[in-house]
Order: C-alpha cells, then sequence, then structure tokens
C-alpha cells in the first residue's frame, strides 16, 4: 500500500491511501473523484450557512408581486420569516431545530475533510516509508 498526501493549498489537503500495483491511471481518477467531493463540500459551507438563515434559494424569475401568495395586498410569511439582505433567498427559514441539525451535520463534514483530520493521522503513525506528496494543480 501507498499512502498520498494530495495538497492542493495549504488548507486543502487529504490522504489516499492506493494499491501499489494500482495503475497510475485508475489511482488519479480516484483522486480526482476524492478531491471533487471535497471541493464540493467546503462550497456548500457557505450556503448552508445562508440557507439555516433566510431560507431556500429565490428562482432567477422570481418576482416580489406574485398575485398567489397575497392576501389583501400583504405577502403570507411563514412562522421563520427572516428577511435576506441580498435578497437572494425567500427569507422563509426553517424551523430552527432543523436549522441546527443541517449546520451541525455540515460542520461533521467540514471536519472530515480539514487539514488537521489528515495531520492528525500522519502524526499518529510511525511510518517507515517517506509518504508521497503531490499537488493537484500539477496534473490539471
Amino acid at each position: 500500500m501507498v499512502l498520498l498526501h494530495v495538497k492542493q493549498k495549504d488548507d486543502r489537503q487529504f490522504l489516499f491511501e492506493a494499491s501499489a500495483k494500482a495503475s497510475v491511471d485508475s489511482v488519479v481518477r480516484e483522486l480526482v473523484v476524492v478531491n471533487n467531493l471535497q471541493v464540493r463540500i467546503l462550497g456548500l459551507q457557505e450556503e448552508v450557512k445562508w440557507l439555516a438563515l433566510y431560507g431556500p434559494a429565490k428562482h432567477p424569475d422570481d418576482d416580489e408581486d406574485s398575485d398567489d401568495e397575497s392576501q389583501n395586498g400583504k405577502k403570507i410569511r411563514g412562522p421563520h420569516y427572516s428577511k435576506d439582505p441580498h435578497c437572494r433567498r425567500t427569507g422563509e427559514a426553517c424551523d430552527p431545530e432543523v436549522s441546527k441539525q443541517i449546520t451541525n451535520t455540515m460542520a461533521d463534514a467540514v471536519a472530515l475533510v480539514s487539514k488537521l483530520e489528515s495531520q492528525a493521522f500522519v502524526d499518529s503513525q510511525n511510518f517507515v516509508f517517506p509518504i508521497f506528496f503531490f499537488r493537484v494543480d500539477d496534473y490539471q
């Protein structure tokens, strides 16, 4: 087995274990999948924060004056309405318990892909052979 330390930036890195007999092509393809998942998780981190505060994103064609949601000229708002200052979201935030759950789940996912997770693993092991380092940028 070979342990690869993949590092794109100082704060974005992970460890990948591969078979020594595996072809370079298959290892690189698997690395790309893992790297893309890490990028998605880190990208979702900010969006989950805004989702919990201001609800789902508005449809690009949404206008503020739709008649089907109006009642006596006033929009019907949910119990957890919070106006989005950037006007990108509906403002219909979810229940505080649900917000807490998705925020905690996102925090767990970010912790799993954090630099500290891979560094802790490296520090806890006594490697006989060196770990191979390469940058993802070198292969794009």
